[in-house]
């Protein structure tokens, strides 16, 4: 059955026009320490002073010259003259290198070059005005589409702040996720104390109207537009179990749920945490929640990461160097020149047993953490076979409020598997029972049960 797109009801962040910003961060960047900033002496002005003896007087009279103030000026005007034109002649060349270097770069590319040349046709003959920001996005748009890359494209204005909200971990809106279904915006999640959670929006909830505006057979894209521009509070008209109510909400600062924890078994002191993105704000969260739970005595460690798709590559290989200490590799990049190894920044390597559940839906982020734990750690992976994304993507900003994102490495296991389109193995195959698929409740999950079993014979 196809995948709907959620869609989270947030307020869109404002960005710099024009800037990249990178969205999968595979290695540290060094910081250069600031250069000391040269401190200039001042020259100071002396006075000379000059005695003079008068014809018969004894009596001494002290004389201050004139400090010469022409001469003093006239250096200072030639100083900044030559410091003008210095400035002058060295922003020419930057300009004018430039200029050639852009030049050169053209003329080398055929391929540029014949895009320029077409591009000057068009502009010099085309009859009408020609809307050149629409003229941008289409090439942009026509150049992704051209590369052999499933990942490629551009997310619209309208759509980035639902993507942007999944890598940040945060937003401003409402605290719920829609989809788009039979002409109706239904709830799929809610946010635990969010505004929507505790003005009492539920899931299954249809939304039928924001405030005046009908939204019957709309798309989630009104919905989420409308929230992104108001300042504080709209009211939505729900259907619930074919009731009618009005619910007033105000917006506010969501934090995206990522992670969650618990003692599964007291008694075994198994300990649990299901992580369901690899956001910017993850591992600070993930870190809390392991360590909360080491504090209580856990013995034993499931970490669920089953319908896990992605997300940022420094979250997942942060959280998964809480488990290894740095002799450990964590995961490879491949680029077009030269393979790089990251190494963990732990201190220390867990010795206490960790089973990983993961299923078809574990994606890139979560396929690192399990093929590091199950290399490094002989983890136990029990579920199915992983997705199989072994690329990494870039994320940069549009000025016109879009982003676009595109293929640049390929990453590794620790041991130099690529997993692309192949998956990371489990150790145990336990498909998802009928009825766990059916109805996804911990008393139907099959593959928990499993893991809890393998754990307690440990």
């Amino acid at each position: 059955m196809a995948k709907e797109e959620k869609k989270i009801v947030s307020k869109k962040e404002t960005k710099n026009s024009s800037k990249t910003k990178v969205s999968k961060v595979e290695n540290k960047t060094k910081r250069k320490p600031k250069s000391k900033e040269k401190i200039t002496e001042k020259a100071t002005k002396k006075t000379t002073k000059k005695v003079v003896v008068e014809p018969k007087q004894e009596k001494k009279v002290v004389k201050k010259e004139i400090p010469n103030e022409t001469n003093s000026f006239s250096k200072e005007m030639i100083f900044l003259l030559l410091a003008t034109c210095i400035i002058s002649l060295i922003m020419g060349w930057v300009i004018c290198f430039k200029m050639q270097y852009r030049d050169s770069i053209v003329a080398k590319d055929k391929y540029l070059k014949k895009f320029v040349d077409e591009y000057g046709e068009v502009k010099n003959n085309y009859y009408k005005n020609i809307d050149w920001r629409k003229a941008l996005d289409n090439s942009m748009e026509g150049l992704l589409q051209s590369l052999d890359d499933d990942y490629a494209g551009i997310i619209k204005a309208e759509d980035t702040s639902t993507y942007d909200s999944k890598i940040n971990g945060e937003y401003e809106g409402l605290g719920m996720e829609v989809i788009s279904a039979n002409d109706k915006i239904k709830v799929i999640s809610v946010f635990k104390n969010s505004p929507a959670d505790l003005a009492g929006i539920k899931i299954d909830d249809e939304i039928i109207k924001v405030d005046n505006i009908d939204l019957i057979g709309k798309s989630t894209n009104v919905l989420t537009n409308y929230v992104e521009k108001i300042d504080k509070e709209v009211e939505l008209t729900i259907n619930r179990k074919k009731e009618e109510k009005k619910i007033k909400i105000t917006k506010g600062k969501i934090i995206v749920p990522s992670v969650s924890s618990e003692m599964i078994d007291e008694e075994q002191k198994i300990g649990y945490i299901e992580l369901s993105r690899f956001s910017n704000n993850t591992y600070a969260i993930f870190k809390e929640e392991l360590n909360k739970l080491e504090k209580n005595g856990m013995q034993k460690l499931i970490i669920d990461v089953r319908g896990t798709n992605g997300g940022v590559l420094q979250s997942a290989y942060q959280i998964t160097s809480e488990f290894l200490d740095n002799s450990k590799i964590v995961y490879q990049i491949e680029t077009n020149k030269e393979t790089t190894k990251f190494y963990s920044e732990g201190t220390k390597t867990k010795n206490y047993p960790i089973v990983v559940l993961q299923d078809t839906n574990s994606t890139s982020g979560a396929e690192i953490l399990s093929s590091a734990l199950k290399e490094n750690l002989n983890a136990t992976i029990i579920g199915t076979e992983s997705y199989g994304k072994g690329t990494v993507q870039e994320l940069h900003y549009m000025d016109n409020g879009s982003e676009y994102k595109f293929t640049t490495k390929k990453w590794l296991t620790s041991k130099s598997k690529w997993v692309d389109t192949i998956g990371v193995k489990p150790t145990i195959e336990e498909p998802a029972s009928k009825e766990y698929r059916e109805n996804p409740t911990r008393e139907n999950d099959n593959q928990l049960k499993k893991a809890l079993e393998y754990l307690t014979e440990k």
